[in-house]
């Protein structure tokens, strides 16, 4: 039996308040919106590889990052320039924290954490869930 090729489809991502977290991610993270329905609260979006994640509403969010037990999912973003990502969302007064070398992470509006990193390190993944301090942002700066 050969080995089957397998890409991934889709991320769903269920949302408390769906019309803040399509907000925050085609205004604030940048994702390109492919298909929003607002009468049925559905948003497919897609990065700029084509990867698409898919907002509904029927989750529910926290003020804290959420963490395995709460239904959270986490996905990391690979940012062709870091530094001029970090201004821009330091500019829309999202909190970073370090996580590793060349690794931030930010929450949005429901206590999804999201990884930022550059192209270097790409494929990256945080070891599990835990956030080491709030990041000094001032490394990142240009």
């Amino acid at each position: 039996m050969s080995k089957q090729q397998v890409s991934l489809g889709l991320i769903c991502v269920l949302a408390e308040d769906w019309y803040e977290l399509v907000d925050f991610y085609v205004d604030v993270i940048g994702l390109s919106p492919v298909d929003i329905d607002e009468s049925k609260e559905r948003a497919l979006l897609k990065d700029a590889r084509g990867l698409s994640i898919l907002i509904l509403s029927g989750g529910e969010g926290q003020e804290l990052p959420k963490g395995p037990k709460h239904n959270s999912f986490y996905v990391s973003f690979v940012v062709n320039d870091l530094p001029a990502m970090v201004s821009e969302l330091e500019y829309r007064g999202v909190v970073f924290w370090q996580i590793d070398e060349g690794i931030l992470a930010v929450m949005d509006p429901d206590g999804n954490l999201l990884y930022l990193s550059d192209e270097n390190r790409y494929g990256s993944i945080p070891d599990g869930w835990l956030i080491q301090e709030k990041f000094d942002l001032d490394a990142y700066r240009e």
